[in-house]
């Protein structure tokens, strides 16, 4: 029987975590402390998985059924909305100022405004030099996922000074 926003909120916490059905893997986990999260059970290749979307009642019903719906979708398409969801996230987060080669130069200042000496900032800097073939100035870094170490490392001594 579907969940209602009446019974959500009569529900309270016992002495073991529970889990309340929506219906189509959407579920309510209401833990021993009484917090309420929305997530979804679901299976991608054979694997059990689990994706949250927050807490109630910051996330309503209503919502919850919604984003299990577009994860449904998403499942439908062939696609894990677990990996979709992060790779979001990623994308997000590395919208742009934080590439390789600003990591660099930030890393370099700090250095210097900490006062370390000629030859520390030198060394650093030459270290720093040794990612730029692999990862590029301005690399995002999503696209690093598929290249395996031998790829990374290819050409180079683990030697050389």
């Amino acid at each position: 029987m579907p969940l209602t926003g009446i019974a959500i909120r009569r529900i309270k916490p016992s002495q073991q975590s529970q889990k309340i059905s929506d219906g189509q893997g959407l579920h309510l986990f209401v833990a021993v402390s009484g917090s309420k999260l929305w997530r979804m059970s679901y299976r991608y290749m054979g694997k059990q998985k689990l994706l949250s979307f927050g807490a109630y009642p910051a996330v309503s019903l209503a919502d919850a059924r919604r984003a299990r719906d577009a994860a449904k979708q998403v499942l439908a398409a062939g696609e894990d909305p677990g990996l979709k969801i992060k790779l979001a996230k990623i994308a997000k987060r590395a919208g742009g100022d934080e590439t390789f080669g600003k990591i660099a130069e930030e890393y370099k200042d700090k250095l210097i405004r900490e006062g370390r000496a000629a030859p520390t900032v030198e060394k650093e800097t030459w270290l720093l030099g040794g990612g730029y073939p692999v990862f590029g100035p301005t690399s995002d870094p999503r696209d690093h996922g598929s290249r395996n170490s031998r790829d990374l490392t290819a050409g180079r001594s683990a030697w050389t000074v």
